[in-house]
């Protein structure tokens, strides 16, 4: 994808509306959030756009419906990148990637997590972060890189309205990245007592 499109995906705004029925802000910025990462790793847009569904709002701002529907219908006609030719083979031996293994432990730290609300200073969308959180616990627990998910996110900046302090909220997806990245210890204990239940099993001592 050429840089202007990128820029186009990356600066786009829309009318905010109010009487009319307008698109959640929220979901929207979060669906353009994902489609400038797929963009710029070259992906299709159209899967996206077509497994997404936005909610439409009344009486609270929201973005136009035409104008976002205009937009995504733009996107969607991009034609897919054309892989590049396969390079020749080399001797180089490349670093292994690293090996990810289901993590219920970090999972729950996700799912009780606690940050601090503003309100005077610029935070992060509450719906924002807790719907993105609901994202890391799954990836947790299925085992799944959570560096492609956490590096592209962008959180919407509220401010006058109560939202998650941005330091606290960046902090615990960076520490959750690097958690997931460290070698996961055996407890000694946990090896000892299945020795044992298997001695008591075979009659051995």
């Amino acid at each position: 994808m050429t840089d202007s499109f990128l820029d186009r995906i990356r600066d786009v705004q829309f009318t905010p509306v109010r009487v009319s029925e307008g698109y959640d802000m929220g979901q929207v910025d979060y669906l353009l959030d994902r489609l400038l990462a797929a963009a710029e790793r070259g992906e299709a847009l159209g899967p996206i756009i077509a497994e997404s569904e936005l909610r439409e709002v009344r009486l609270r701002e929201g973005y136009a419906i035409g104008e976002v529907d205009a937009f995504l219908a733009e996107l969607r006609s991009v034609p897919v990148p054309q892989p590049a030719p396969e390079q020749p083979v080399t001797r180089a031996v490349a670093e292994p990637a690293p090996a990810f293994v289901p993590r219920p432990d970090l999972a729950q730290r996700v799912r009780s997590s606690r940050f601090t609300p503003v309100r005077i200073r610029e935070g992060y969308s509450m719906g924002e972060v807790d719907k993105f959180l609901d994202l890391v616990e799954d990836a947790l627990e299925r085992g799944r890189d959570l560096g492609p998910l956490v590096g592209p996110v962008r959180f919407t900046p509220v401010r006058l309205r109560e939202g998650y302090d941005m330091g606290d909220v960046d902090k615990f997806l960076e520490e959750m990245v690097e958690e997931q990245r460290r070698p996961v210890a055996v407890d000694p204990g946990v090896i000892t007592e299945q020795r044992g239940l298997l001695a008591r099993l075979f009659g051995r001592r």
